[in-house]
């Protein structure tokens, strides 16, 4: 039985060692940072690693670093870096940034550090972890551009953008005189407003604009720019916007569907662009056919020289209820080239007769509850008819 024990324990013993002598083969050498950080600012975290085995690389390495407050909870996104390899008895200097947000409280935090990756050739994976002291002090002038919001992703030429943009002031002294800009550099698109009253430490306003999408606009991506700034502060975020116009390209037959939804005796704007992809100017003429539908489209004819564009409004107005359909046809040099193909569901607006018959019937039914609420019971009285 020793013997076995002692075979046993010869055989254990070294598999517990090799492992331990894998796990510390990763370490975390040196970790720099500044000491004192502000909210809403990237902090740059370099990190030095280390190999210590003579035999092995370190493949498939992995950095990642984070923020946590006194409790213990992540206050920040992890930043991180991976793919890498640390050759034997290597060295490598990485830095990695961690954005603090704009909101975080000044205070005591945690700095967290963790390596990780596989010792060359095995399945061995080696780890390593550093967690040091960070201090966030909040500046005494401070302002962020907090959050952009778009009344929608995805606009049509002519639209209308409705933006909703907070604006937080994470300083220690109140701010006075505080300006928000809204620029849209592609369509030259330019708002500001003035916010009238202080914006207070620790608190957060939300303004609103609106602003006109040009007919004329080409699909693609727009940015939105926005910048609050009171001459001491300044702070600039960007959120996008998709812009999908209905575009006919005339060089090929083409087919669109669109729905609608209307109101019977209410106009609605349709627009659409016509392009002369071709390499001699053309004649189009356009014409709209419905039985339920009536549509208004100015100018009806005109003529593109190669490369040309035109932005054409139809003015459509629903002229019965329910479920109907139009269509709009693009026709170039005597020649059908497109068709606009649209349905649309026609909803009617109470009459003032309907509207009449609906408050008398809620008059009555509050009589009768009424009468019933004050031990009322109402008669049934009928009538004989000969």
């Amino acid at each position: 039985m020793k013997a076995l024990l002692s075979l046993l324990a010869a055989i254990v013993i070294p598999i517990f060692l090799f492992a331990s002598v894998h796990a510390s083969d990763l370490v975390i050498s040196d970790v720099n940072f500044e000491d004192s950080v502000s909210p809403g600012t990237n902090l740059p975290v370099t990190v030095e690693l280390s190999n210590l085995n003579s035999q092995r690389d370190i493949d498939n390495l992995e950095i990642k670093v984070w923020i946590e407050d006194s409790f213990g909870d992540r206050i920040s996104d992890k930043a991180t870096i991976s793919g890498l390899s640390l050759q034997e008895q290597g060295q490598k200097e990485l830095t990695l940034k961690v954005f603090i947000p704009a909101t975080t409280e000044q205070g005591k935090y945690y700095l967290h550090v963790y390596a990780s990756g596989k010792l060359e050739k095995t399945t061995q994976k080696v780890e390593a972890e550093s967690v040091k002291e960070l201090d966030i002090e909040a500046q005494d002038n401070s302002i962020d551009v907090s959050k952009i919001e778009l009344s929608k992703e995805s606009y049509a030429p002519g639209d209308s953008v409705d933006l909703a943009i907070t604006v937080y002031n994470n300083g220690i002294e109140d701010l006075e005189g505080v300006t928000i800009n809204v620029y849209v550099p592609e369509l030259n698109i330019q708002k500001s407003l003035d916010l009238l009253t202080p914006l207070y430490s620790g608190k957060a306003e939300k303004v609103y604009f609106t602003f006109a999408i040009p007919k004329d606009a080409e699909n693609g991506i727009y940015t939105v720019k926005v910048t609050a700034t009171n001459g001491l502060v300044k702070s600039s975020e960007s959120s996008y916007f998709v812009v999908k116009g209905t575009q006919i390209d005339t060089s090929k037959y083409s087919k669109i569907a669109i729905e609608k939804e209307l109101k019977k005796g209410k106009e609605t704007m349709l627009d659409f662009k016509v392009s002369n992809q071709g390499s001699d100017s053309k004649n189009y003429t356009i014409t709209f056919e419905s039985s339920g539908l009536s549509a208004k489209i100015e100018p009806n004819s005109f003529v593109l020289l190669p490369g040309q564009s035109k932005v054409l409004s139809a003015v459509i107005t629903a002229n019965a209820g329910g479920k109907q359909s139009g269509q709009i046809s693009i026709i170039e040099n005597d020649k059908l080239v497109s068709v606009i193909e649209i349905s649309a569901n026609v909803t009617e607006d109470l009459t003032p007769i309907a509207i009449a018959f609906i408050i008398l019937v809620l008059i009555v039914v509050a009589a009768a509850l009424y009468r019933e609420y004050n031990g009322e019971k109402p008669k049934l009285k009928t009538t004989a008819y000969y």
